[in-house]
């Protein structure tokens, strides 16, 4: 009969150096010094875990970036909360599903109102472009039209959006 060969594991080998890497890292963790040298806790070297757990102390451009969807949409009540006003209010009561509305929205915003940064949401606003095109029964340049209008109307009726956004 015959029998498969015996499945052999070759014994890991350490490089020359592996010893003293490890050695030395020992040496410097040991080193009375090596404790002063922390880096004390800032906004900037923290990982935040929860993208949205920290959203009341940014401004409104990262919280809107924050709130898009995979699919490149957002969600009434997301944009809602950062621009303080009702999902209802936002989402302007329109015949298609609110997201597409709420998502023409936002791509009007960031062209109008966060036009000087533009380099940070141009290919957000492209994957939002997309998303649109994908799912939307009406015409691309009437639905823009439509939300243009209708986030010129929520600044006039509600002052408050414009203090939201700086």
């Amino acid at each position: 009969m015959f029998s498969p060969p015996p499945i052999c594991k070759p014994k890991p080998r350490l490089s020359f150096f592996a010893g003293r890497r490890t050695g030395m890292m020992e040496e410097i963790c040991r080193s009375p010094s090596y404790e002063k040298k922390t880096i004390a806790p800032t906004r900037h070297n923290l990982i935040t875990v929860n993208a949205k757990e920290d959203l009341t102390t940014t401004d409104a451009f990262s919280q809107i970036i924050a709130y898009q969807k995979f699919d490149g949409s957002w969600q009434a009540s997301d944009i809602a909360s950062v621009l303080k006003i009702s999902a209802e209010q936002l989402a302007n009561n329109q015949a298609e599903a609110d997201s597409l509305f709420v998502t023409s929205v936002v791509v009007v915003l960031f062209r109008e109102h966060f036009n000087d940064r533009a380099l940070e949401w141009d290919l957000m606003v492209t994957k939002a472009i997309d998303f649109l095109k994908m799912n939307s029964a009406r015409d691309l340049d009437k639905l823009l039209q439509a939300a243009k209008h209708h986030l010129g109307t929520l600044r006039a009726q509600h002052p408050s959006i414009e203090q939201c956004l700086h």
